[in-house]
């Protein structure tokens, strides 16, 4: 018995064994020497591996183990065998195995089944009506078999859909939605979403999202990309088409809400902080009114502030949310700065600064609230984040670097890290060179304030005061290394090649200074000592040596040598077949109509 297993397991291992693996079964169970119980056991082994197989090949289309084992032996061999060459995608062939099947078994079990796969097998050869022919079967004769009834009626609509017959697919899919039974089905996702797509596309809103919402809430559990897929269309038309809290909120609840993973949800919405949450954002998100919506657009956010108000008075921004819904319903700003007001002294306590930061940047449009806001920070008793944030805050949003740089100066750079003053220097690279070279001056590290300044001249293409600090920093060990690529850039930049030279050959990280020293060489109009440099990157660098063998190529082309520009392109084909600048060289040659081969190193 252990042999036999043994040899089950390792027959199965692949899918074309199977049948294999059956037959010996059906040998072995007909042996004298099993006794009964063993012949039951194999035989539920073998029905159960027929049963994976089946399942691994036809997803929704299946039989159960049950199933599988209710067929006698032949039925069970034959079906199998069908099923191996539908795996096989032998499609004409395995529909034929089928039909032979129904056939030869007319009384068996698994009639429906085979009429399935018989049809998926048609469809699949391309013989729509043919495959519409065998799924109605399935219909006519086998209704109440969700299992095989249900993934009839889908493929029926899938079939016209294929061939253009939008109205029948719509038909055999408002059937499917419509029945408890075949709605459930786990192909129904698919087809009530078509079905709700195509009412949608038709400006039929109401029943589409009937739909969708059937999806979203039926399938969230066992399919739930197919139902937060419906699940947007749903919100969307609560919240803007046609806002509807009472109805949004039921849908949320059977829906177990809007969040990635589905959640118990309980039918009082006013403790429910998540909701007002997700809500606050769909209104935001579809606000997309145009100019000539402007009644729409202040009917949809009075709507809202209605069903806002009076609800969470400690919840900031709740209420934020409340003002500036109120506000874009009747363009009242003062009615807005009164809320906004009252709402900052009923949760402000002396000390709280990272409030009045929160208010004053919701009024970032009106520079009076703005500046009353700001008289009340106590910049002494603020830490750095807190006054960086607000001069970050007014340099960014209200682009007023006179009230930005005042706050710069609240800073206590004396008891800042260096750490805290790079922060501040790396945001003010993009808005303020004079505030860059203070913060980098009022390094406690003198040195370490040096090269980040550096580091900033560089990023600018300052030269005129980069080299000089280059040149300053080269004796500094610590930032020696970086101190020499940088001076010899800024000598490269101003055109200094010889000087750029003996900054890179300083600098001494090979191969990259080797290159740079070759464009040098360009730029000096010296082409054979930039060759001579180029060749000894491709000499001894083997993961250049592509790269600089391409870029000789082009040196040569350049100085007009067009026969030394052939021979290193074929010399690319030939010493570096598999890099990409083979391919380059072989597409520049086919360009210039040279044959490819009889390659010939330009050295």
């Amino acid at each position: 018995m252990q042999s036999f297993m043994n040899h089950v397991g390792y027959k199965v291992r692949c899918h074309a064994c199977l049948i294999d693996v059956y037959t010996n079964v059906l040998v072995i169970c007909d042996s004298s020497f099993m006794s009964e119980r063993v012949r039951r056991m194999v035989r539920f082994l073998c029905i159960s591996l027929l049963m994976c197989f089946c399942a691994s090949i036809t997803g929704a289309v299946e039989l159960s183990t049950e199933q599988w084992n209710k067929l006698d032996t032949f039925e069970a061999y034959t079906l199998s065998k069908a099923d191996q060459t539908y795996s096989q995608k032998q499609y004409r062939q395995a529909a034929a195995e089928y039909d032979s099947f129904i056939i030869e078994f007319p009384q068996s079990e698994a009639i429906p089944y085979a009429l399935m796969k018989k049809g998926l097998a048609l469809r699949s050869d391309n013989k729509q009506y043919n495959a519409i022919k065998v799924f109605t079967e399935v219909m006519d004769y086998f209704p109440n078999v969700i299992q095989f009834a249900a993934p009839a009626l889908y493929y029926i609509g899938l079939c016209h859909w294929e061939n253009g017959d939008v109205a029948k697919a719509m038909t055999a899919w408002v059937e499917m939605a419509d029945d408890k039974d075949y709605s459930r089905h786990s192909l129904a996702a698919d087809a009530i979403n078509r079905l709700a797509d195509n009412l949608q596309k038709q400006d039929k809103m109401p029943q589409a999202v009937k739909y969708y919402a059937q999806v979203a809430v039926d399938f969230r559990d066992t399919n739930p990309n197919a139902a937060r897929q419906a699940m947007t269309p749903v919100i969307e038309y609560y919240v803007r088409t046609s806002p509807n809290h009472a109805k949004l909120y039921e849908f949320y609840k059977n829906a177990k809400s809007f969040e990635h993973n589905p959640q118990k949800i309980s039918d009082d919405n006013s403790q429910n902080t998540n909701y007002w949450l997700r809500l606050s954002s769909y209104i935001w998100q579809y606000n997309n009114f145009n100019n000539l919506q402007v009644d729409a657009k202040r009917e949809y956010f009075k709507y809202w502030a209605d069903i806002f108000e009076g609800k969470y008075g400690d919840w900031d921004d709740f209420q934020i949310n409340l003002a500036d819904f109120r506000f874009h319903a009747d363009g009242d700003s003062a009615k807005r700065e009164k809320h906004l007001d009252n709402q900052f002294q009923k949760g402000f306590k002396p000390g709280d600064y990272d409030r009045i930061t929160k208010w004053i940047k919701l009024y970032a449009d009106n520079k009076k609230k703005v500046l009353d806001y700001h008289s009340k920070y106590d910049f002494n008793k603020m830490n750095t984040a807190q006054i960086n944030d607000v001069m970050v805050f007014f340099f960014d949003n209200m682009k007023d670097p006179a009230l930005a740089k005042n706050v710069y100066d609240k800073f206590k750079m004396d008891k800042i890290s260096d750490t805290e003053k790079g922060n501040i220097a790396r945001y003010l690279w993009r808005v303020d060179r004079d505030l860059v070279i203070r913060t980098y001056q009022a390094f406690a590290d003198a040195d370490a304030g040096k090269h980040g300044l550096l580091l900033f001249y560089h990023w600018s293409r300052d030269h005129q005061n980069g080299l000089p600090l280059a040149t300053e920093l080269t004796s500094v060990e610590k930032y020696s290394t970086d101190a020499w690529y940088r001076k010899a850039e800024f000598l490269q930049w101003t055109r200094k090649y010889q000087e750029a030279i003996e900054a890179y050959k300083s600098w001494g990280v090979q191969p990259v200074n080797l290159w740079r020293i070759a464009d040098c060489y360009i730029g000096m109009s010296k082409a054979e000592s930039a060759l001579a440099q180029l060749q000894e990157i491709e000499n001894f660098f083997t993961d250049q040596a592509p790269a600089a063998a391409m870029r000789i190529a082009y040196v040569y082309r350049d100085l007009g040598n067009k026969d030394k520009y052939i021979a290193k392109l074929r010399s690319v084909l030939k010493k570096y077949p598999k890099s990409g600048q083979s391919s380059v060289a072989h597409q520049e040659l086919e360009k210039m109509g040279i044959q490819i081969g009889g390659a010939v190193d330009a050295e």
